[in-house]
């Protein structure tokens, strides 16, 4: 069928959506990618520059989920061909092409409608999809590359941050901005504004008290590369070869509200001894549970650290790791540390 000309209708084309026997020119499906590249637009800068739109973006790409997926059919009736190749839009850099090929073949071919079992299955992955973006506006997926949260967290896990912003939680561990290079971090909170904090012969004091450290014995992993950036572990009981065990001293350290969390020891080192910082208002000290591995707080952003992190920089607060690789990839199965799947971060 010959098309005499298209215009901009934003009803006609979400309603169209949910009309999956339908049929769409190239205009139409180019619209509704363009409208969804929008939203997502929104929700990447407002990462890094407006919560409002974060959110407003990831909201809004959930709403369009469904319309594309039936804009997706009825490019497909347009051409002629199987409904059943929106599957190929689920494989990655094979659905780059097949989108260009939707945008670039001409249609008006008919094409009987293919049997209702296609448009069952392709609305129950549409409508979980909806779930899945429409929660993403509260959370945020985030790799661990350095070994600076051992043990609390190991190269290679991939985690959930959720961007709920209450008050800051001492004890609690979370993902905040670099104040200088703008990069994401992850660390532990230990000082609030108003805090004196000074570490001696490598116990923390809080506010001129030493935070109670409990010997649990050691923390040991393989010498070999690990995670995607293939990092080694330094270790307590010196130069191993590959294939060692590589050793660390571990400890329980308890805030003063009775927080527990492990720490490690690799040997003594410069940060093992501080002066006192007292944290500004609207600023936050954090520290690495591997504290001889870690460039945090202690360390001002012109020595390669962070400094005092301001409350406004925080992104959110790490909640539970989903999967974890001692591998390159997360699709390299074979590396899984199934132990680390949906394990809560205390």
């Amino acid at each position: 069928m010959a098309r005499t000309g298209y215009s901009f209708n934003p009803v006609r084309l979400i309603a169209d959506g949910y009309d999956w026997t339908g049929r769409s020119g190239r205009l139409a499906f180019l619209t509704i990618l363009a409208v969804s590249a929008t939203a997502i637009g929104m929700a990447v800068w407002g990462a890094e520059n407006s919560r409002a739109a974060e959110i407003a973006g990831w909201l809004g790409l959930a709403f369009l989920t469904i319309p594309n997926y039936g804009h997706l059919l009825r490019r497909l009736n347009d051409l002629g061909q199987s409904g059943w190749l929106w599957l190929l839009s689920l494989v990655p850099y094979l659905n780059i092409l097949f989108i260009l090929a939707l945008l670039l073949m001409p249609g008006g071919r008919r094409n009987p409608h293919e049997p209702t079992g296609l448009r069952a299955i392709g609305f129950a992955v549409a409508a979980g999809l909806v779930v899945v973006v429409a929660s993403r506006a509260f959370w945020a997926p985030y790799t661990i590359p350095s070994g600076s949260m051992k043990p609390t967290l190991l190269v290679g896990d991939y985690m959930v941050v959720s961007l709920f912003r209450p008050a800051p939680e001492r004890g609690a561990v979370y993902v905040f901005r670099h104040p200088a290079n703008g990069q994401d971090y992850v660390a532990r909170l230990i000082g609030l504004p108003g805090d004196r904090v000074q570490i001696v012969d490598g116990v923390v004091h809080l506010n001129d008290a030493p935070l109670v450290q409990t010997d649990a014995g050691l923390f040991t992993e393989v010498m070999e590369p690990q995670g995607p950036a293939r990092v080694l572990p330094r270790c307590y009981n010196g130069a191993v070869g590959p294939g060692a065990i590589c050793e660390k001293r571990l400890w329980i350290e308890t805030l003063p509200d009775g927080r527990q969390h492990g720490v490690l020891n690799i040997g003594s080192s410069a940060m093992d001894n501080t002066g006192t910082f007292t944290v500004p208002d609207g600023h936050l000290f954090f520290l690495g549970d591997n504290r001889d591995n870690a460039t945090d707080s202690r360390i001002a952003p012109v020595a390669g650290g962070y400094g005092f992190v301001p409350e406004d920089l925080i992104r959110g607060r790490a909640a539970r790791v989903l999967v974890s690789t001692a591998g390159q990839g997360y699709l390299e199965f074979w590396n899984w540390r199934p132990d680390r799947f949906l394990k809560g971060i205390r």
